[in-house]
């Protein structure tokens, strides 16, 4: 008897919650196992390149479920513009995360459409506010003084590895490149003539 009981009301938590839902979290779910279905195509197999991979591919999995959460009780179809901007406004988008929610909720509306979930993207008209930019200058100097501080610890000993670490920043200055590229940078992209780049910053 205290079994049935049991399985009854687990029946009724499921309907409750099935009612309570739309249908928004289980298309973003499709959604997310379509990129990473695509994203798999062209996988690298070099292990630095796999394990950026792969944290994309984790990026993407957060991504999807803080939109999941936060659309539980919508149908695609019932989306409005003011829904994605109070989303977008709301304490869990910093100004950079707004931007990569609005991103991904735009091309996820662009799939739905083609999909036939929903009939237009309710992110086209909402703009969101761009990060601050960055305006610190380096001088000469400054630099100088952080390559001093990377040949010599806090007890005055040579560090082992700073000649190494060394070699990365000063890369990074005079390529004016990301230290992700750096880091990738194989003899096959350096000639005699130039240094060939492959910008690695992509959103999926």
């Amino acid at each position: 008897m205290l079994k049935a009981r049991t399985l009854a009301e687990e029946i009724i938590s499921f309907n409750f919650n099935q009612s309570m839902n739309g249908d928004m979290s289980s298309y973003l779910k499709e959604y997310l196992r379509f990129i990473l279905l695509r994203r798999e195509r062209k996988k690298p197999s070099e292990p630095d390149k796999l394990k950026m991979f792969l944290n994309r591919n984790n990026d993407l999995k957060v991504i999807s479920t803080v939109l999941e959460k936060a659309f539980i009780e919508f149908n695609v179809s019932q989306v409005l513009p003011k829904h994605i901007a109070f989303f977008l406004d709301s304490k869990e988008a910093t100004p950079r995360m707004a931007q990569v929610y609005r991103s991904y909720l735009s091309k996820f509306f662009q799939y739905s459409c083609r999909k036939g979930w929903c009939h237009l993207n309710p992110v086209d008209n909402v703009r969101v506010e761009t990060p601050e930019k960055r305006s610190v200058y380096l001088s000469d100097d400054e630099f100088l003084e952080i390559r001093k501080k990377i040949l010599i610890g806090k007890n005055g000993n040579t560090i082992r590895t700073g000649q190494m670490i060394l070699a990365y920043v000063d890369l990074c200055y005079l390529t004016s490149q990301r230290t992700t590229e750096i880091r990738l940078l194989k003899w096959s992209q350096i000639s005699n003539e130039a240094i060939y780049f492959q910008p690695t910053k992509t959103f999926h």
